[in-house]
C-alpha cells in the first residue's frame, strides 16, 4: 500500500483548505490563491517522491544499483565482473543472514565461491 499523493490530489486538499477557512476566497485557476496553492503543491509532491526513494533504499532488496553497491560494501562485498544485481544481493543477503563464523559448513561455500570462475561450491560433513 503507497502513502504517496499525486499532485492533483495535494493540490485539490491545500485549495479545499483554503476555502474551508476564507469561504469567500477565489481559488480559481489563475488566481493568486491558485498559483501560490500549485507552489506549495509541487514542493509537497516532490518531498513525497523524495522520501518514497529513501524509504527503498534503506533495505538492500530495496535499493537502487548504485545503494545495493554501497551496501555490498558496507559489508565488504565487491561485485564480480557482469554480476546482476540479483546475484549481488543474494550473495549480500546471504552475507548478512548468515555473517562469518570461524570455519562453519557456510563459511567454505562462501570462501570457494569468492574465487574467480568458482561457480558453484558445496560443503559437505
Amino acid at each position: 500500500m503507497s502513502f504517496l499523493k499525486d499532485f492533483d490530489t495535494i493540490l485539490n486538499n491545500i485549495l479545499a483548505d483554503w476555502q474551508n477557512q476564507f469561504p469567500e476566497v477565489d481559488i480559481s485557476q489563475g488566481s493568486l490563491i491558485y498559483m501560490k496553492s500549485a507552489c506549495l503543491a509541487s514542493i509537497v509532491w516532490g518531498l513525497y517522491r523524495y522520501q518514497e526513494w529513501i524509504s527503498r533504499q534503506v533495505f538492500p532488496d530495496t535499493s537502487d544499483t548504485a545503494q545495493l553497491d554501497h551496501w555490498a560494501w558496507i559489508w565488504g562485498i565487491s561485485r564480480k565482473a557482469n554480476e546482476s544485481d540479483d546475484d549481488l544481493l543474494a550473495r549480500l543477503l546471504a552475507r548478512i543472514q548468515q555473517p562469518p563464523a570461524g570455519g562453519n559448513a557456510d563459511d567454505y561455500v562462501s570462501w570457494a565461491l569468492e574465487i574467480t570462475n568458482i561457480l558453484a561450491a558445496y560443503c559437505y560433513p
